[in-house]
């Protein structure tokens, strides 16, 4: 009654605590999970207002950047000084600076780029001369004029009359004469120190040249060379320091980059030089436009000089002083948007859009009609004075994202607390529920050594007793007797064997001296500890000793006691017709010691418990067989000292086999005694 009440006793702790720590895991969690909720809450608030301070201060460093960029390109078209000529401010400020045109005036506000057409009256004799040629068509008439004007002394008509007589001599079907003429003017001498007019006839001779040469594979060098030569007179001056008029080389350009479409090779090799030329083209017409109501400015003030202003219908112009000269920049109302550029891209797919409206807020650029009022509002830049941009949130999609990562930590967060706390809570039951089973084994136990040690005692006792009292009746029942005392003091003694052994084992101080050992020895010595006993209680012990068989490492004392121990539950637990084999045998580099009987058997789902501590199949303390339940456990930690393993393999009513294995010595010495 008393292990009982101890079972009990284990079984109603187990029960509090694990209620303990159920209320010890449940009461944090549910605490933790509102705190929880209430911080979701509190982060959704405070998401908001970070993402839309973050938004404004977003919106501020644009500004400030556009302001810079700004500033930077100004600053240095005011410090630019006038050259030989401007177009260099011009090539400059529109193909590297990226403005759309450009307007330069001297310091006296007399503009000087874009420039008009120098107007030369043409000489009576060349007058005469071009009426028989356009006129009359006489074209033999006009040619033999020409040359004779192909020698004059003013530089300006002899390239006409070149010019002229090359163009007869074309219309004649003499292109051979019309080419060599025609290179005359195209590459003049005249080139460096020509003025305008005098530029604009050479370049029309390339021009002429490129049309006689064109489709003539003959003359193909001389085509790619006059184009480049052409090329190299847009938008350049020669060693005087004169170019081609505004009008003209816009004109010029054009037919530049007629000659680039007709021609691929041309264009390939070109592809740079053709992209600046169209952007200096679209350049040249904005200014050439805008300049006819600016031929001449005055006094440009503080406030003119910081703002952009519309100058025409989506124009936009603003006035820069420099050093020595004055300026118009033009920009398109499109190029102005492409500023806002910045904008779009900062703010894709955040969740935020944005419109910009000029200082009569009228749309510009962005969302052209927004929902709801702008969470935030900022200057565009101080060159475009009453320009805004306004900033309005889609719909709550910007904020809920924003919280709901931060939210997402805080869930993963807890999650993890949680499960930790669930995790260490089934540790703890576990390491507990082991407690309390060792608490019940050992309990178990002690009643189970008081038991086996109370009973051998018990019966030497009575026996002394008996014999002390004198009560038998003859001498060999003394000898009996004493026989009886001898085999309970060898049961009480292999009982007490087992305690140390388990002491030992739990202290993990068992030492076992390894030494090379035949296998036949350690069978012969089992034997003979067992003969006597089998013998006295009529067992059927066959024996098997197969020779040869390698050696092994093994401490002696400590597989006799696991091949005893084997043996003796052979014995124990086989029925009244005992029949126990024991074998020895080598098999493939291992030894073998097989322990069989014909007992009980063991069940298969006990037959994993047997080699645990203080397991034993019949637990009760009216069990068949007395025991402590430790035999197999320090078998089993004994073969496992050698490296050894140890299996099983019964059939309830049917008897068991125990198998040890061992290594076998490589090359080591067969024993064949």
């Amino acid at each position: 009654m008393m292990s009982k009440r101890q079972i009990d006793s284990g079984m109603g702790q187990l029960k509090w605590v694990v209620l303990l720590l159920g209320v010890a895991v449940i009461l944090p969690c549910v605490c933790l999970l509102w705190f929880m909720s209430e911080v979701v809450g509190n982060e959704r608030l405070a998401s908001r207002q970070k993402v839309l301070s973050i938004k404004q201060q977003q919106l501020t460093k644009l500004t400030q950047d556009s302001d810079r960029d700004w500033s930077q390109n100004i600053s240095l078209l005011s410090k630019s000084k006038t050259s030989a000529h401007p177009y260099e401010s011009f090539l400059l400020f529109t193909v590297e600076s990226g403005y759309d045109g450009l307007i330069v005036f001297d310091n006296s506000g007399k503009r000087v780029y874009p420039s008009g057409s120098e107007r030369t009256s043409e000489s009576d004799s060349i007058r005469e001369v071009e009426r028989s040629e356009f006129s009359e068509g006489d074209y033999a008439k006009a040619a033999k004029l020409y040359h004779g004007l192909a020698g004059a002394i003013n530089s300006r008509t002899k390239l006409k009359a070149i010019l002229g007589y090359s163009r007869c001599m074309d219309k004649l079907g003499r292109r051979a004469e019309a080419i060599k003429w025609c290179r005359q003017a195209a590459y003049s001498e005249l080139e460096n120190k020509a003025n305008s007019e005098q530029l604009k006839l050479i370049a029309n001779a390339r021009l002429l040249l490129l049309k006689y040469t064109k489709d003539d594979e003959k003359y193909s060098e001389v085509y790619e060379q006059c184009f480049n030569e052409l090329v190299s007179m847009v938008y350049s001056t020669n060693k005087s320091g004169t170019a081609l008029s505004s009008e003209y080389n816009l004109f010029l350009t054009r037919k530049v980059l007629e000659v680039m479409d007709e021609n691929r090779y041309l264009a390939d090799i070109n592809k740079q030089k053709g992209r600046e030329i169209k952007k200096l083209v679209e350049a040249e017409e904005l200014a050439l436009q805008v300049s006819e109501a600016y031929s001449s400015i005055g006094y440009i003030s503080k406030e003119k000089q910081s703002r952009f202003e519309q100058v025409q219908p989506g124009v936009y112009g603003m006035f820069v002083q420099g050093d020595d000269s004055k300026f118009l920049i033009i920009k398109k109302a499109v190029s102005v948007e492409k500023a806002f550029l910045n904008y779009e891209e900062k703010f894709k797919d955040s969740g935020v859009s944005y419109r910009v409206v000029d200082e009569n807020d009228e749309f510009v650029y962005g969302l052209e009609k927004p929902d709801g009022n702008p969470f935030a509002t900022d200057t565009v830049s101080r060159y475009l004075p009453g320009w805004r941009i306004e900033l309005f949130i889609e719909g709550d999609k910007v904020f809920e994202k924003a919280a709901s990562e931060q939210i997402a930590v805080y869930i993963w967060t807890a999650g993890i607390v949680i499960l930790l706390i669930f995790v260490l809570a089934i540790f703890a039951v576990q390491a507990l529920t082991n407690q309390i089973k060792v608490n019940r084994l050992k309990n178990d136990f002690i009643a189970t050594v008081s038991h086996e040690l109370k009973t051998p005692l018990a019966s030497m006792r009575i026996l002394v007793d008996t014999l002390l009292e004198g009560n038998y009746e003859e001498e060999g029942t003394v000898t009996e007797y004493l026989k009886l005392v001898s085999n309970e003091n060898e049961r009480l003694s292999r009982l007490i064997d087992n305690f140390l052994s388990f002491s030992r084992m739990e202290r993990n101080k068992q030492a076992f001296e390894m030494v090379k050992l035949s296998p036949v020895e350690i069978a012969n010595t089992v034997v003979e500890a067992m003969r006597a006993k089998f013998h006295n209680g009529f067992v059927n012990f066959d024996v098997r000793i197969s020779k040869p068989i390698g050696m092994v490492y093994a401490d002696k004392d400590a597989m006799v006691t696991v091949l005893v121990n084997l043996l003796d539950n052979a014995y124990k637990y086989s029925n009244s017709e005992k029949l126990i084999t024991f074998k020895v045998f080598e098999e493939d580099g291992s030894v073998f010691f097989v322990v069989e009987d014909n007992g009980i058997g063991i069940a298969k789902r006990q037959q994993r418990k047997i080699f645990n501590r203080f397991y034993q199949v019949d637990s009760s303390l009216t069990r068949r067989a007395e025991g402590t339940g430790l035999g197999l456990s320090i078998v089993k930690f004994i073969v496992n000292a050698h490296n050894g393993r140890i299996s099983v393999q019964s059939r309830p009513g049917k008897g068991s086999v125990f198998t040890v294995k061992m290594t076998a010595i490589k090359n080591g010495n067969n024993i064949n005694s």
